[in-house]
């Protein structure tokens, strides 16, 4: 089941099933990579697609970029970009699109229009909501529409 969530809560979900641990311990290894070419200020992206170990099937796509000296740009996260958790039957990925409607869907925190205010709003999703309550939207959201699919198959 397709599940569009914001990118918040995609890294919540990441934290929550401790994705980033079993990419350390190399219980999820990288299936395949792609690099794009060197931009002229020598800053790169990169996209990593994890499985389980001995396994092909998607866990998480990861993307990033990197300067020239290898450090992380923009968020200083890796960012996961689509979640597939088969435990769920959940397939999560961000809300897709580039209008500007599309990107607060996706980006929740660019509907402040202070810097500070966006900082607060991620420190709010990261370190207290995330921990505390866990990726809350992703549950309610598979749930209403597994609700959806049962009355729609018991009204047809």
């Amino acid at each position: 089941m397709r599940l569009e969530v914001d990118n918040w809560t995609l890294r919540c979900l990441c934290s929550h099933y401790r994705i980033w641990e079993k990419i350390d311990a190399g219980i999820l290894e990288p299936i395949w990579k792609r690099q794009s070419a060197i931009r002229p200020d020598g800053s790169s992206t990169f996209e990593f697609y994890y499985a389980y170990r001995g396994s092909k099937e998607l866990v998480v796509r990861l993307q990033w970029a990197e300067d020239s000296e290898g450090n992380i740009l923009g968020s200083g996260m890796k960012d996961p970009k689509n979640l597939y958790l088969k435990e769920h039957h959940g397939d999560y990925h961000a809300h897709p699109g580039d209008t500007e409607h599309e990107r607060r869907k996706r980006e929740p925190e660019l509907r402040f229009n202070s810097v500070r205010s966006r900082k607060v709003y991620g420190f709010w999703r990261r370190c207290v909501k995330c921990p505390l309550v866990g990726p809350i939207e992703a549950y309610r959201l598979r749930f209403s529409l597994w609700l959806r699919q049962t009355l729609f198959l018991k009204i047809a």
